[in-house]
């Protein structure tokens, strides 16, 4: 794993429980499929925008640490749990976020196997050390203004590397 310190994160709130991790795919206009854009460009554009991840995963497999698990990083934005018994708002605040480079603007584009391993690995080594129970899309989490992964997201695969956890979100009515 590689230090790429991302700015824009702050403390959590007191006695918060970190429970939910969200997946993110970078999409940006000057991003496109023809192109393979490294690690260091990718967090480049994340700091660029003001934002923040606690991981970010490149194309290759290679992973970066960003921001401490022990911060609120500033991925969700205006977001709420989409469950019927869970509805929390402010997802940044008890949730880790892992960003993926990739354009999931572009409905051809496939995650590579590779980050898909990458992804599964980052996910267990999380749940190792907190109480998750939930592994949501940030399309999940604010529907009206975010599409990543993307349509093309194989949850099914990502499922069956990390040993069966998903919530499954086909069953939930909004």
């Amino acid at each position: 794993m590689i230090r790429i310190p991302l700015s824009f994160y702050r403390e959590r709130p007191s006695n918060v429980v970190i429970d939910t991790i969200v997946i993110h795919s970078i999409y940006h206009p000057e991003f496109t499929c023809n192109r393979r854009y490294s690690i260091f460009e990718c967090a480049k554009l994340l700091e660029q925008q003001e934002v923040s991840i606690h991981y970010l995963i490149g194309t290759q497999g290679e992973i970066a640490w960003c921001v401490d698990e022990k911060f609120r990083a500033r991925h969700a934005g205006e977001s709420m749990l989409p469950l019927p018994d869970d509805r929390r708002v402010g997802v940044n605040d008890f949730s880790i976020g892992i960003e993926l480079c990739g354009d999931c603007s572009d409905i051809t584009y496939e995650y590579p196997e590779i980050q898909y391993r990458a992804l599964s690995r980052l996910i267990v080594y999380i749940m190792a050390r907190n109480k998750i129970k939930y592994i949501l899309g940030h399309n999940d989490i604010a529907p009206e203004r975010k599409i990543d992964p993307g349509a093309n997201f194989n949850w099914k695969l990502l499922e069956q590397l990390i040993g069966g956890f998903l919530y499954p979100l086909e069953a939930v009515v909004l």
